[in-house]
């Protein structure tokens, strides 16, 4: 009886690697004409070029043209990184020049109100940039009892990044003199960076509006928002695009209590 089960099974075993053979010499011909890259890649890390022939050739060149071209790899890495020094600007009373300024102005005739206007004035590139914030309710900070200050405005912080997350009412002066003079201090935006819908981000920090939320502090950032094309930027009401939020990168620690 064993020996009956044996011949059996025996030629099921004998069929099972016969299947496989030929399984395998099926796929000879896809290996040789894939170079069998997969397992190569997995198993050996290989990165020799005779599989793929002009494939492998052009994969590596970005390597090749990053390598002959450090400087550019520089700027590409620190597109839309934040430096608090670089990239940050600061109250001023000496105007644009120095960095910006701001004021708000009373909805009411006595001077006293509950609500203010409120502007800013910040140098982008040789640009001058205007934006406007209207209804600010400032009854916390003046009790009603004086117009609201550029510190009281500093203190909306969170107000203002949670009313102008998706755009700032702006006026911008091209190719102003106050902007093209200023001193090599005033912060400037980060350089670019790229999205694939078109669009690049430039970031500028604004340390001097401060707040805490979930318990964590935070500054207020600019994003302005640009079309990769030149034209839509010159020409289109929507580019350039000015929009608030809050950033911990934009805190510094200068300005904590």
């Amino acid at each position: 009886m064993e020996k009956r089960m044996f011949a059996e099974k025996a030629p099921r075993v004998d069929t099972a690697k016969v299947y496989r053979a030929l399984a395998m010499l099926a796929l000879l011909p896809s290996c040789v004409l894939a170079g069998c890259a997969g397992e190569k890649g997995v198993d050996a890390g290989s990165s020799s070029s005779a599989p793929y022939g002009d494939s492998e050739t052009a994969t590596s060149q970005p390597e090749n043209s990053n390598t002959e071209n450090p400087s550019q790899n520089k700027k590409d890495d620190s597109a839309g990184k934040i430096d608090i020094e670089k990239n940050s600007m600061y109250y001023s009373e000496n105007g644009t020049r120095e960095g910006f300024i701001a004021n708000c102005t009373a909805r009411t005739y006595d001077g006293f109100p509950e609500k203010a206007n409120c502007s800013m004035y910040i140098c982008d590139g040789n640009d001058v940039v205007f934006f406007t914030f209207e209804d600010i309710d400032f009854t916390e900070q003046t009790h009603g009892r004086r117009k609201p200050e550029i510190s009281d405005l500093m203190n909306k912080t969170r107000t203002l990044a949670m009313e102008y997350d998706a755009y700032i009412p702006t006026e911008i002066g091209k190719n102003m003199t106050e902007c093209r003079e200023k001193k090599s201090s005033v912060g400037q935006f980060t350089k670019p960076v790229s999205f694939p819908h078109g669009e690049n981000e430039q970031y500028l920090c604004l340390p001097q509006f401060m707040t805490t939320i979930d318990g964590e502090k935070v500054a207020l950032e600019i994003t302005k928002t640009t079309s990769v094309n030149e034209e839509d930027n010159n020409n289109s009401p929507y580019y350039p695009h000015y929009t608030l939020d809050t950033s911990k990168e934009c805190l510094n620690t200068r300005f904590l209590d």
